[in-house]
């Protein structure tokens, strides 16, 4: 017997729907992932940024003497990769427990929010600082916080330094640069403190 015009209708109706609802099924499952599959796209996204950051300068085409377009893509790399820092700072220190859990084999007396004491000896301010220098310039190398605000600032003073070695511009690609770079910085810091470490 031949199907009417409804039926058919109805049919086609009933296979859409289905098509509709795994695909949703999906794509609900991507926005609420599992604790597993969140530790491991932050652990992704950590990788993604570094590499970013690392292989834009490194790519030999682009000669940062040579042309604009090898300068912007080193400093929107260093941008990047300053933002990163800033966030995996705050990140330790503001959201120790979610850091604790995306990177489980750090090193807590170096990364804890307590680890600002290792600048001192025995950890007391009282007594005076651990080594010369553990509280003023070395202090980046006394716990994870200052590491990594130390490298934000020296991927932000390359940044800088690459611009002085170029040539003069008129004033509204200077600000478009500067613009550019504070999107790039913001999305390393937002990469890591948002999405890689979370709250």
């Amino acid at each position: 017997m031949k199907e009417d015009k409804h039926t058919r209708r109805l049919k086609r109706l009933a296979r859409s729907k289905h098509k509709r609802s795994s695909i949703n099924a999906t794509f609900l499952h991507f926005l609420n992932p599992s604790r597993k599959t969140k530790k491991r796209l932050r652990a992704k996204a950590f990788l993604f940024v570094l590499l970013f950051s690392i292989a834009i300068p490194l790519n030999a085409q682009w000669d940062y003497r040579g042309g604009k377009a090898g300068r912007l893509a080193i400093k929107s790399a260093l941008m990047t990769f300053a933002g990163a820092m800033d966030g995996l700072a705050e990140g330790s220190k503001y959201h120790y427990p979610a850091f604790s859990s995306t990177f489980p084999n750090h090193n807590p007396n170096f990364w804890s929010p307590q680890s600002w004491r290792n600048k001192w000896k025995n950890g007391d301010p009282a007594q005076g600082e651990r080594f010369f220098g553990s509280s003023t310039f070395l202090v980046w190398t006394t716990d994870g916080y200052h590491m990594s605000r130390m490298a934000r600032n020296f991927a932000v003073a390359g940044a800088v330094t690459i611009e002085i070695c170029g040539s003069k511009k008129p004033w509204q690609v200077y600000l478009f640069e500067f613009l550019a770079y504070m999107i790039c910085y913001n999305l390393g810091f937002t990469i890591v403190y948002d999405v890689i470490i979370g709250k």
